[in-house]
């Protein structure tokens, strides 16, 4: 009901709201909003009732810059007049990009209830746009294209080697490090990260005014990588701060690793010098045998002497001989250590036997005696603490060695797979002999001096001086946890030898915070803060290997000096999740994602319509919308610059598809220089060293070894596609369809929600090298069916190879293939130009749906064209949008000014039943493969296009329904033909209908959502204006409860109220047209009790459950004049003192319930209270249908009263006392009751005040169910008497004899007593005041029980929990007064007055622990041994306490007490005079509500049920809405609103 609303933010500003729930602490769940949004905070369900507040630490209005650690309380809001959470937000306005986090906490405990984060997206611009200004560049119009920097040369060549790039249309260049290298070359290895390259520029400002031209001058943005996890292992800065990496002396637990490292690297001289030849092992690997080999001398001439677990174990002599001197020191236990239950192995000094333990640990663990004991010379007990210490040393040293050794074999077998890779894999690089150059396996520490002999590094290890200057490689570890540190102490990576190494650098030890390490962190913040005021973005190098808490600080940095900055990393993670971590943490815009992970065709298009974009043919979404998890945006790559390339993994003819495929992604684009001039092999970061190529001045003087131009490779195609894919996300194509033609071919369509045109690229992969003769007989390919016009042929092309490919490499420059290929490239070409396409006149005479043919398409075609959608649909797409602007809309709500309530039900709700009473055919619509909905009318389809906007499921059979047929449509104006009054209606729907029938049929369901919506939504706002401003401007749920009035208020023929009298005064109830006849229908609505059980016919009509929800349904909602005409309607067929509980029109109406006439009076009470001039009713006349009890029906006016004489003789007859035999008695009337059950009996005991009435053989009260078992003997056995006086009937009859003396004291009641006969003939009376202070005076002493209470007024052997109040009193089955149910709740709402406000407390207490259910009240104490929690009508079974739902109202929830309960609560707790329980309370009483509010939500009655089984479980013989339901839980919400407001 968001939308409904009246929000206070700009007309045009999104809105997405977030649901907060309690104990939710989403780490890997992903938001993502625009700078502009507001994002709204709400309560969940699970938070109703709790105060709390919502922090964050984006920055409000008027507050400083982003800081990540100040945290802004947010302020709750409320647009709309209500109490509970459902009107309640926390609104703030996205105003600057990166990564925020929120939190909730108690206000009371401060608990943290909740966490989460969002992402912003930077602004990105370009200098120039189509205005000749700046403009804003989607980040799916990114196309971008890595160049390895070193490999520009100067920064005077980079022009002209660059302009290749803006001359193919890449608005984004991505470059590789400046900085000056180290001496591996390596274009990731600085050596100075606060310099640039000497071979580039003289200093950083020549960079920073060569980019900013770039970006004047060419409309290109710029992005650098930052390198924060390595340095080069010849950084300079590293000798002066070796603290900055992990060493012998920081990072002790690394010394045995480096050791290893140590003799593998000792090992791999011994080999290249030839020493192991004559042992099988030569230094040309060249057999897997030879690994067998390596690791056994390894093992046996290196490993195994070196003792390397010896780094891990304890002295266990020195250790115990320290314990027996620590224990005769004699001092008390520290209190930390007393009860200690483990003792732990320390690292100690990470020397030989280093390891250690706490002694005060271990004296505690051991319990070794604190003082000395004259009675032990011998010191036994010193002796035994040792011995086990001793014995408990021995065993964990056992365990560190098996797990060294376990280490240790680790470490082989991974030697072993690293030199398998290296020198035998037929993909790996193949290394040869082993040499000083290329040694047996790469190094894992990096040393500032060689080492002559084991003794001798061993030396350094622990020497400070020079261990320091041992530092640890980074490198990449497969399958490794991102977020842990594999350099860590808990971690044995570089032991196990499970690092691939990157040799040129070490790994920089950071840390947690800047006081770890100062000088590695300010220098990184100078680095990333130069380059962010230089670039337009940043991409991550290693973004996982970086420690998450340095990257996080470091881009807050760069964010400083560059808002918009735009971030992208490649990430390994090896799950989303986790993806997810670090694009929260550290505000990642785009992720890096790779077309050449595609294993095929197929899951390259999964890539494609997964990375972004909505389905076609979407449900619009509305501006206030509930903000969804996503997954992070793509920047989706045809090759990256580190992989091998595209030729090589894939095949030439797969170059030109490939980089059609990810240019029609709705993500930012990626490629890497070379990939579009067909360089065949990877241009190594570290090994190469020539230049790309200049761009030729003038085109024809490229293509050569020393420049390029358009002719070159697909630069031709690359222009158009990139052309294609800036234009796709900055004109607004934002919705895609990815169809798999075949295993190689793809049709990719992306689509223009606005104008429905769309690009729809055809393209053939060629993952593995097709054969030439695919090239002359292309494979066949089928039709593709389209709808729309063809416009135009954007490009068609492929490279039409010849024979093998030839390439001839340059020494000074980067080049491609060059010959032995041909590119055909063609665009802006007509249909009938095509070299690929077949049109025929078939084709070319479509006016929608047409299939295009393809005469030839070989491997590695791509044909892209344009569609528009017609001149049709375009006209009747502009009518629609007309008649959903503002002005049809408000014509709209003219039209419903004039409705009824019985109108509003007919447009909005209705049922199968109540439909089919009309007859005049109709029934609910029914969906194939779906089934029937649950309303005719308009919040029936409403629900299901939210449903399915929901999750956007356009496969959803509601979907397929609308685009198969105009059924739906047809349906849904002709059935509001029937009726006068909504004809119009029927009309505006005909008039938006037509011309949504005549678009393309794919987007009939978004244009019948969207008819749908904005007609609900006005429609709504007209239905709920006539209930005034207390709802039209309540909350949403305060709202949707009110629509409950339209659910089951209505006109049904087969249930007409019976006639008013002709004397009635105005205003008189509407009269009903049906077209086509001549007779006008009674407007008097009548309420359905539930739906779908009880629409029409004698089903229909209770008046106990009339009158128990007139409050709520028509009282509050201020349909006066409609609950005036039902009391009035009701009160012409009272008899034997009773209104009818089954009203069947009147004459045929049954009068075996006794509470009905009650809640009659007590509705009569509310409505002289709360409507205008409410006490006139008591004058208005009343058409008496019977005119004593035994009289026939008479016609209307026959005999008239004023309602207050009809209402005083229901008082009369009950003082005087009635018995009376049902009418038509037997089998015919009820097939269940016995004989004696027909016989009925009304009175009050004149002693207490006190009305009571019924018999064990009949159910008078709402508990009402008959048992019909025969089998289970059952049969015309009253589940629930409830005869004598029933504990709610008594408050009602308070309520009103109090009510009534006043009114009579004011002279709007023409009577001030009741006079009835007494036993001689007489005759006595009995004021209203005083049989009210009767009750008053004997209440409490007869029904309230405790253990105080007097033996006379209790019978303590039935008792099952005190303090209560009893259900009844003088129930034949006296054990049954004592039974605990929630109709105590009923009565101390009514009459509150009634209770002892203590009594009623503490009686409040135990109802809630006993019969509170999720929804429902329990309607029996689960420790009563008749409760039955479960109800199932349909059980047969011989079970007397189960037969036939005997247990109706034996235990299963229902919920119209449960609003009961909450009023009695918060009535109640304003007497308790103390405010903590008047907070604690509403607290409560809204925690409640949330789960009524969730329900309501998720139904498609858009309803409260009937009851529910035990603890909420679904009943299906439950109605799904009830009227009492939603009545009495909007009378809880109302008074939870008069609280608050007090």
């Amino acid at each position: 009901m968001a939308e409904i609303r009246n929000a206070t933010q700009s007309p045009d500003q999104i809105v997405k709201y977030l649901e907060l729930e309690k104990d939710d602490f989403k780490t890997e769940t992903l938001y993502r909003l625009h700078k502009g949004f507001a994002l709204e905070f709400r309560s969940g369900t699970s938070l109703f009732g709790t105060k709390y507040k919502v922090f964050t630490n984006h920055p409000l209005e008027g507050s400083r810059g982003f800081v990540r650690g100040d945290f802004h309380a947010l302020e709750w809001q409320s647009t709309v007049q209500s109490a509970d959470e459902t009107a309640f937000f926390a609104r703030i306005t996205m105003r600057i990009a990166g990564s925020f986090e929120y939190y909730y906490e108690d206000e009371e405990t401060n608990q943290r209830l909740g966490h989460g984060y969002f992402v912003v997206n930077p602004e990105l611009k370009l200098a120039r746009g189509a205005s000749g200004g700046p403009e804003v560049l989607p980040l799916d119009s990114v196309v971008l294209q890595t160049v390895i920097t070193k490999l520009l040369g100067p920064l005077t060549e980079w022009e002209s080697r660059l302009r290749v790039a803006w001359e193919t249309g890449y608005n984004m260049i991505h470059f590789t490090p400046i900085q000056e290298l180290g001496s591996s070359n390596s274009a990731y290895a600085l050596a100075d990260q606060l310099r640039v390259s000497s071979k580039i520029a003289k200093s950083l400002d020549e960079v920073a005014a060569y980019i900013q031209g770039l970006y004047k001058n060419h409309n290109v943005l710029s992005v650098i990588d930052i390198v924060l996890n390595h340095t080069s292992t010849s950084s300079p800065w590293l000798k002066e701060h070796p603290e900055v990496g992990y060493n012998m002396e920081n990072s002790p637990h690394l010394r045995s690793a480096f050791l290893l490292d140590y003799l593998i690297k000792e090992l791999s001289g011994e080999i290249a010098a030839g020493k192991h030849a004559s042992a099988g092992l030569p230094a040309n690997i060249t057999a897997g045998s030879q690994l067998n080999k390596i690791k056994q001398i390894l093992w046996e001439q290196k490993i195994a002497p070196a003792k390397l677990h010896e780094y891990h174990l304890a002295d266990t002599n020195k250790i115990v001989a320290e314990f027996k001197e620590k224990i005769k020191e004699y001092k008390p236990i520290d209190k930390k250590y007393q009860g200690i239950r483990e003792l732990d192995l320390l690292p100690g000094t990470h020397s030989r036997f280093g390891a250690t333990v706490d002694l005060d640990a271990a004296r505690a663990y051991f319990h070794a005696p604190t003082s000395a004991d004259p009675n032990d010379p011998n010191n036994w007990k010193i002796d035994d603490a040792a011995n086990k210490l001793k014995a408990w040393l021995d065993r964990e040293n056992g365990k560190k060695y098996e797990a060294v050794q376990s280490h240790l074999s680790a470490a082989l077998n991974c030697i072993a797979a690293g030199v398998h890779y290296e020198r035998l894999e037929q993909g790996g690089p193949r290394y040869g002999a082993v040499t000083n150059e290329h040694p047996l396996i790469a190094e894992y520490f990096h040393t500032f001096e060689e080492f002559k002999s084991f003794e001798e590094a061993e030396a350094a290890v622990t020497d400070p001086a020079r261990g320091r200057m041992i530092m640890a490689h980074n490198g990449w570890v497969m399958n490794f946890d991102p977020l842990k540190n594999f350099a860590a102490s808990d971690c044995n990576v570089y032991l196990r030898r499970e690092l691939i190494p990157w040799v040129d650098n070490v790994k920089l030890r950071f840390g947690d915070s800047h006081e770890d390490s100062p000088y590695l962190w300010s220098r990184m913040k100078d680095y990333v803060v130069q380059m962010s005021s230089i670039f337009h973005g940043v991409r991550l190098d290693n973004a996982h290997s970086t420690p998450i808490q340095v990257a996080e600080y470091m881009l807050d940095q760069g964010r400083a000096v560059n808002p918009d900055l735009y971030v992208i990393a490649e990430l390994f993670t090896g799950s989303e999740g986790r993806d997810h971590v670090f694009v929260n943490r550290l505000g990642i815009t785009s992720l890096i994602r790779e077309a050449q992970n595609a294993p095929d065709s197929h899951d390259l298009g999964r890539q494609v319509y997964r990375f972004g974009g909505e389905p076609v043919g979407s449900l619009a979404h509305l501006k206030v919308d509930r903000l969804r998890p996503c997954i992070a945006h793509a920047l989706f790559y045809d090759q990256t610059h580190d992989n091998p390339s595209h030729i090589q993994k894939r095949s030439l003819a797969d170059v030109l598809p490939t980089a059609a495929c990810t240019s029609m992604a709705f993500a930012a684009l990626g490629s890497t220089r070379g990939y579009d001039e067909l360089v065949p092999y990877m241009i190594d970061v570290v090994k190469e060293k020539r230049l790309y190529r200049k761009y030729a001045e003038q085109i024809g003087n490229g293509d050569n070894n020393d420049s390029v131009d358009l002719r070159t490779g697909i630069l031709s195609p690359r222009q158009e596609l990139n052309r294609v894919h800036h234009l796709l996300a900055s004109k607004g194509y934002s919705e895609i369809y990815v169809d798999q033609m075949d295993p190689n071919t793809i049709a990719i369509t992306r689509h223009n929600p606005s104008d429905h045109s769309s690009y729809v690229c055809v393209l053939r992969n060629a993952f593995n090298k097709p054969p030439v003769e695919a090239f002359e007989h292309a494979p066949y390919l089928r039709p593709l069916e389209v709808e729309g016009v063809l416009e135009e042929i954007v490009l068609e092309g492929y490279l039409d190879i010849k024979g093998e490919p030839q390439f001839q490499e340059s020494q000074a420059n980067i080049t491609g293939y060059c010959d032995q290929y041909e590119l055909y490239f063609a665009k802006g070409i007509k249909f009938e130009e095509s070299r690929l396409l077949e049109i025929n006149e078939e084709t070319r005479k479509a006016t929608h749906k047409r299939q295009i043919g393809f005469k030839y398409f070989p491997p590695g075609a791509v044909l892209l064209f344009r569609i528009s959608m017609g001149d049709k649909p375009t006209a009747s797409l502009k009518k629609i949008v007309e008649l959903m602007d503002k002005a049809s809309r408000h014509r709209l709500a003219e039209i419903c000014r004039g409705l009824t309530l019985a109108d509003f039900n007919r447009i909005l709700f209705r049922t199968a039943g109540e439909e089919y009473d009309d007859g005049l055919g109709g029934g609910t619509y029914n969906i194939p493969k779906y089934g029937d909905l649950p309303y005719c009318g308009l919040q029936a389809f409403r629900t299901m296009v939210e449903k399915v906007r929901k999750t956007n499921d356009l496969g959803h059979p509601f979907c397929e329904n609308l685009r198969a047929g105009n059924w739906m449509m047809e349906y849904f104006a002709n059935r509001l033909r029937y009726y006068a009054s909504t004809v119009p209606l029927a009309d505006w729907f005909d008039a938006v209908f037509n011309e949504v029938k005549a678009m393309p049929r794919f987007l009939i369901p978004q244009y019948f959502a969207m008819v749908v919506t904005k007609a609900y939504n006005v429609i709504v706002k007209s239905a709920l204006e006539r209930f005034g401003q207390n709802v039209a401007n309540g909350s949403a749920f305060t709202m949707m409860l009110a629509l409950g009035t339209y659910q089951m208020c209505g006109v049904v023929l087969s249930s007409k109220m019976p006639p008013l009298s002709p004397a009635l005064a105005p205003p008189l109830p509407p009269k009903i047209k049906l077209v086509g006849r001549d007779e006008e229908i009674n407007g008097v609505v009548s309420m359905a009790a539930g739906l779908p059980h009880f629409t029409k016919g004698w089903a229909r009509n209770w008046g106990r459950d009339t009158f128990i929800s007139m409050r709520g349904l028509l009282l509050l909602t201020q349909q006066f004049q409609e609950a005036r005409h039902i009391i009035l309607a009701f009160a012409g067929c009272l008899r034997h003192g009773l209104v009818p509980n089954l009203l069947m029109e009147g004459p045929g109406s049954r009068f075996n319930a006794r509470d009905a006439v009650w809640f009659w009076l007590y509705s009569i009470q509310t409505y002289v209270t709360m409507a205008p001039d409410g006490h006139n009713i008591l004058k208005d006349q009343v058409s008496r249908l019977f005119v004593n009890d035994d009289a026939p029906p008479a016609d209307p006016g026959t005999h008239n009263q004023p309602l207050h004489d009809v209402m005083q003789e229901a008082l009369t007859k009950h003082v005087q006392g009635q018995k009376f035999r049902e009418r038509n008695a037997g089998w015919n009337l009820d097939q269940n009751m016995d004989n004696e059950g027909f016989n009925n009996g009304i009175g009050v005991d004149l002693s207490t005040g006190f009305v009571f009435g019924g018999n064990p053989h009949n159910c008078g009260t709402w508990m009402d169910k008959m048992g019909s078992s025969e089998r289970a003997g059952t049969k015309g056995k009253p589940a629930t008497p409830r005869d004598g006086s029933a504990i709610e009937l008594v408050a009602l009859c308070k309520a009103t004899v109090a009510w009534l003396a006043e009114m009579s004291q004011k002279g709007v009641y023409p009577y001030g007593s009741v006079t009835y006969k007494n036993g001689h003939g007489g005759e006595k009376s009995i004021s209203f005041a005083d049989w009210d202070k009767l009750i008053q005076s004997n209440f409490e002493k007869w029904f309230f029980v405790s253990e105080k209470s007097p033996a006379e007024f209790v019978r303590r052997d039935y008792v099952q929990v005190q303090p209560m109040y009893k259900d009844t009193c003088g129930s034949f089955h006296f054990w049954a007064d004592y039974q605990l149910r929630p109709n105590i709740c009923v009565a101390m709402v009514v009459a509150p007055e009634m209770f002892d406000a203590k009594n009623a407390w503490a009686v409040l207490d135990i109802i809630q622990a006993r019969l509170v259910g999720p929804l429902g009240m329990k309607t029996l104490d689960p420790h009563d041994y008749a409760y039955e929690g479960n109800y199932d009508n349909s059980n047969r079974s011989d079970n007397p306490r189960l037969a036939d739902g005997f247990n109706y109202h034996q235990g299963p929830e229902w919920l119209w007490p449960m609003g009961y309960f909450l009023r009695a609560k918060l009535i109640f707790a304003q007497k308790q005079h103390d405010p903590q329980v008047v907070r604690s309370t509403i607290r409560y009483v809204r925690s409640v509500l949330a789960r009524h509010w969730a329900y309501i939500q998720e139904s498609d009655w858009k309803g409260l049920p009937e009851l529910t089984n035990a603890n909420g479980a679904y009943c299906r013989d439950s109605c799904e809405t009830q009227a009492w339901s939603i009545a009495s839980i909007l009378e809880a919400v109302h008074s939870l609103q008069e609280l608050s407001d007090h």
